[in-house]
């Protein structure tokens, strides 16, 4: 049958003619039309009545949208008012209006010239104070300035926008502007962008967002109403920083420090030693140096001269011990190198191995990485790493999460090695490297300008530790040995702790690894200053007699 869903009462129709059973005021065979007079059907409506008015419409026809067919002059949906430039709506049509100067524009009664609404001049030609987009027809539209954040009443005449005062945005300055709060005051949220959340700042304005109360959203490290200020346990706000502040590491000792003043990076040359560096593999770590040159500032690896034997993988650079042991002046510095390969083909799998790797710590390893693009076949390519863990990643971790800040600074406490990688492309031919740099925060000389080295922490250390970061065991403590260590505790330590020296009160002074006694006391010698030294004897037991000398009439006696 095919009867419309919107005109039809159901969907059976007459067996003989097909018409279908139509709502009212609906036709045809489908029932998919209104009868004449009628709109509205597809609309989903029934069919409404178009109401045009007899006088002002051509018939009694409109469209779907229910508009007349109006005569000349005449406007409206139902063709009942006189359209602009028109007046005097009679029953039988609407007269010109005789209006030029006004823009044709006159009163829809008696026919008086009189300007379009909110102009002046003598043509009308302006908008009237505290109004734009003059048109000759339509007249001026508003500013609506508002009056608490605007200067003036008046907006600009082409694009409405009002003249806001500082705190105040929006074409009417009806809003607080980015960095403000609280309209219709608009008070300044003063957010300090190092320690606000970034998803609330512009880095264009250099302003960021606070709530309705004006307090800021802070960063993980951050608090204050402002994000001012580190939270306990936290130090040095810096805009660099995801978190705002960095943890404070302190070896795991402590959790009060502050950042360490007056100090300044300085660049260390690293590789230009008479010494070349060495060449390892991942799956070894055996240092290999055939095929390897010093040529001039550069090291270089011919690998036609290279002895392959037990490298399987990918090459790196092994730095030298200069950059071993404990680098933890070097955080927030960078390491810098010059990288040049040469191969058959610049693409290939090893591009996709870690570019530089370290490894480090003291009770616990760690092997972390950080990677970047990989450098272009034949061209030498600065490579600038940043010495913080926000970049770095745990090697053979499928987390792929960011190394901690903890285990970081764990790392660069005792360093172990740094891999810079060799192998790129396919049938590498030479590798070069160069300009090897690790940048060092030393304490900066009276009246230097060189821009002053942040993130270095200062820590306040428990009784027996010394350092910066508690790393250090004080004047008179050791390093306990491991073996006297609980095997489950080494699992939350960051270092061996530190214990008094044992040298049964006859040194105050040991050797802060071993223990080892020094300068013995009261005639005593040993490793723990418990025996007495040549000449003298007696039972150790902690006073200051416990030797004496021997009777012995002799040079030395014993």
């Amino acid at each position: 049958c095919g009867c419309d869903v919107n005109g039809s009462l159901s969907t059976v129709c007459d067996i003989t003619t097909g018409q279908c059973l139509c709502r009212e005021n609906v036709t045809g065979r489908t029932c998919d039309r209104c009868q004449s007079g009628f709109f509205g059907l597809q609309s989903g409506r029934s069919c409404q009545p178009c109401g045009c008015s007899r006088s002002g419409s051509e018939s009694e026809l409109c469209d779907e949208d229910g508009q007349c067919h109006c005569k000349e002059g005449v406007a409206g949906v139902r063709c009942d008012h006189c359209s602009h430039g028109y007046y005097g709506y009679q029953d039988i049509n609407c007269t010109a209006c005789i209006c030029d100067h006004t823009g044709g524009n006159c009163d829809p009664n008696s026919g008086e010239c009189v300007c379009p609404p909110n102009t002046e001049g003598d043509t009308c030609n302006r908008c009237e104070t505290g109004y734009w987009d003059h048109n000759r027809t339509t007249g001026c539209k508003a500013c609506s300035c508002s009056a608490s954040g605007s200067s003036s009443p008046q907006c600009d005449l082409l694009s409405g926008q009002c003249p806001c005062t500082d705190g105040f945005s929006g074409r009417s300055c009806d809003w607080c502007a980015p960095g403000y709060y609280g309209y219709p005051a608009c008070s300044a949220c003063s957010c300090d962008v190092a320690g606000t959340n970034e998803t609330f700042c512009s880095k264009t304005l250099g302003v960021c967002e606070c709530g309705r109360t004006g307090e800021c959203v802070c960063k993980t490290g951050v608090s204050g109403r402002r994000c001012e200020e580190c939270v306990s346990g936290w130090f040095a706000l810096s805009d660099q920083n995801p978190n705002g502040c960095s943890e404070c590491f302190c070896s795991g000792l402590s959790r009060d420090c502050e950042e360490q003043g007056g100090l300044t990076r300085v660049p260390i040359s690293i590789g230009r030693s008479p010494d070349i560096l060495s060449l390892v593999s991942l799956s070894s770590l055996q240092s290999v140096k055939s095929g390897v040159y010093q040529h001039g500032a550069e090291m270089l690896l011919d690998t036609q001269q290279l002895n392959t034997s037990g490298l399987v993988g990918p090459l790196y650079w092994r730095l030298p011990a200069q950059v071993e042991g404990d680098q933890l002046m070097s955080y927030g510095g960078l390491l810098s190198y010059i990288i040049t390969f040469y191969a058959e083909d610049g693409s290939g799998l090893s591009n996709q191995e870690p570019q530089v790797l370290m490894r480090g710590g003291t009770l616990r390893k760690h092997i972390i990485y950080t990677d970047m693009v990989a450098p272009s076949n034949g061209i030498g390519t600065q490579q600038d790493i940043k010495l913080m863990e926000h970049k770095w990643k745990y090697f053979n971790s499928v987390s792929q999460r960011a190394v901690t800040h903890a285990d970081f600074l764990s790392v660069l406490n005792n360093i172990q090695y740094i891999l810079i990688k060799a192998s790129y492309g396919t049938g590498l031919q030479q590798s070069r490297i160069s300009n090897i740099t690790m940048e060092r925060a030393v304490s900066a000389e009276s009246g230097d300008l060189q821009e002053r080295a942040k993130l270095i922490e200062s820590c306040l250390c428990p009784p027996g530790y010394s350092g910066l970061s508690c790393q250090e065991c004080a004047a008179g403590f050791f390093r306990q040995p491991q073996s006297e260590l609980p095997p489950q505790s080494l699992k939350t330590m960051t270092v061996r702790p530190c214990v008094q020296c044992r040298c049964n009160n006859h040194s105050a002074s040991c050797n802060p690894e071993t223990g080892h006694c020094q300068d013995c006391k009261h005639h005593t010698s040993g490793r723990s200053c418990d025996i007495c030294a040549p000449g003298y004897y007696g039972n150790i037991s902690g006073s200051a007699s416990d030797c004496s000398l021997c009777a012995c009439p002799l040079t030395h006696n014993r």
